[in-house]
């Protein structure tokens, strides 16, 4: 059954007062949207609200967006009632399978079927979350990243509906984040595997003596440009949750490279959980931080270079550029023009990162329908043969730009990274794509 999801989404329901949930909240709020904060416990509810006191008083300096801010967000320790009425339920509990799995159940029951359930788990997928749902179609993982972060990742379950989808990046983007969508189910999403890459060969390397926490991470503040390092962000993170992360992992995979190191769970039983303990890997105690701090200040100092230079780079694309030429062209030296070699367009670089290109055919016809809700699949087909048009963001690195693709007349294209080697002619600016084989022949399709 088709799923009538609203078309504007304005209350939200956030389970969980935890580290992320406070997030999630606060920044919801902050963006406009009612919020409903749920836990069970009223200690977690009174310090999320102070942490929501505290960054309303430390990012705005106008007294009315506080008010109105921190006026957006209520606290609760009753799921039903912070679900009633809401839009979007945001789930942000522990990493724990059967947990998420009960409590999705309990949300499909309360929640009519309009209402979109998500969670940020940060390895779970919702395929495995979703085993006692119904409504399978309304659900979808949200998987947000710790505050300063402009990106998020939407990854739907066995049976997410596109417009669930598209209605949860455009959530997504008006809190201010970059949504990216895997193209398939996987434990751990896009960035988490590689940061489980990384936390799994870091946790293997301290605990063979290869190297102390500190000079691990001083080593990546110097070659990688993190501010807290590794074992900086693991503290951050809290070291019981990197290890429920860690066995997800291994529980899904069964390879011993997987578990979790025993000096983990010992540090755990010890109570060191990291900053919200006040001692992890490193201490985090006022007295003790003046290294730790130096450390971090070297990292974003290193940060603020790398990043200065990739803003360097894109003030050359910045703009609007006419499209001069459109072309493919074989290895052999042959040349053929798609949209024939009078085609018009333009490639739009704005200086906060977004880009938009068109590209159509000289004099296309426009839809012969008047009414263009109206007109048939052959016409739209044959439209689209002439023209395309996408938009997104770009990052511009080395001899080479990445398009990422959020809207598209190509719906396979959408979600999807566009590689596209550069370079500057005069007052032109060149394009190329990898040669793609195309009719067994390797083609390098050109902008100018």
């Amino acid at each position: 059954m088709k799923t009538a999801i609203q078309p504007r989404l304005e209350a939200v329901a956030v389970l969980g007062a935890g580290t992320m949930g406070s997030q999630i909240s606060f920044t919801c709020a902050k963006h406009g949207y009612a919020v409903r904060l749920m836990n069970q416990s009223s200690g977690a509810l009174e310090t999320a609200r102070a942490k929501h006191r505290d960054w309303a008083a430390k990012e705005m300096s106008d007294a009315l967006s506080r008010d109105s801010t921190l006026a957006r967000i209520s606290y609760d320790e009753s799921l039903e009632r912070i679900v009633a009425g809401a839009d979007l339920v945001i789930e942000s509990l522990p990493e724990n399978l059967e947990l998420k799995c009960r409590i999705f159940a309990q949300l499909d029951a309360l929640c009519p079927p309009e209402v979109i359930l998500t969670s940020n788990s940060s390895s779970l997928r919702m395929s495995r979350i979703e085993m006692e749902v119904k409504g399978r179609e309304r659900v979808c993982n949200l998987h947000f990243f710790p505050r300063g972060y402009q990106a998020i990742e939407v990854m739907g379950g066995s049976a997410t509906s596109a417009e669930v989808l598209k209605r949860v990046c455009a959530f997504a983007t008006s809190l201010g984040l970059t949504p990216f969508v895997p193209r398939r189910d996987s434990t751990g999403f896009l960035i988490g595997r590689l940061w489980h890459a990384v936390k799994r060969e870091a946790l293997r390397e301290y605990s063979e003596g290869l190297g102390a926490a500190e000079e691990l991470d001083r080593l990546v503040h110097m070659t990688w440009g993190w501010p807290l390092g590794v074992f900086g962000a693991m503290d951050h993170i809290g070291l019981d949750v990197i290890r429920d992360i860690e066995n997800v992992y291994f529980e899904e995979s069964g390879d011993p490279k997987d578990k979790p190191p025993a000096f983990l769970d010992e540090m755990i039983a010890r109570g060191e959980l990291g900053v919200k303990t006040g001692k992890g890997f490193y201490c985090w105690t006022p007295e003790s931080t003046e290294a730790v701090r130096a450390r971090i200040a070297q990292g974003l100092a290193l940060r603020a270079q790398w990043e200065g230079a990739l803003a360097a780079g894109r003030e050359r694309f910045v703009g609007t550029w006419k499209l001069v030429s459109f072309e493919n062209r074989t290895a052999e030296g042959e040349v053929t023009f798609p949209f024939g070699e009078d085609a018009t367009g333009c490639l739009i670089y704005t200086a906060a990162g977004r880009m938009s290109v068109m590209l159509s055919k000289a004099g296309r016809a426009p839809f012969g329908t008047p009414d263009p809700m109206a007109v048939e699949v052959e016409e739209k087909a044959a439209a689209f043969e002439s023209c395309i048009a996408y938009a997104g963001t770009y990052e511009v690195g080395e001899g080479r730009i990445i398009h990422r693709l959020e809207q598209c007349t190509l719906p396979n294209w959408i979600g999807s990274e566009q590689m596209r080697f550069y370079r500057f002619e005069g007052d032109r600016l060149i394009l190329e794509t990898p040669p793609t084989p195309t009719t067994g022949r390797e083609t390098v399709s050109r902008l100018i």
